[in-house]
């Protein structure tokens, strides 16, 4: 799995070319990408702690 400063990084990158795009369907999937990056990111921040936990 990747590790959640990859993931909040990649988020922000999708966020941002969201801003960019000029169609507002292109601007959803971009904002849509960026939601699930940061799903990811919060589970690579859970597995981590469940590591160190155990």
């Amino acid at each position: 799995m990747r590790d959640a400063e990859t993931c909040r990084h990649r988020a922000a990158e999708y966020e941002a070319a969201a801003r960019e795009v000029g169609q507002e369907a292109n601007r959803r999937r971009y904002l849509h990408l960026a939601e699930c990056w940061r799903e990811l990111a919060e589970a690579a921040e859970f597995e981590s702690r469940r590591e160190v936990a155990a």
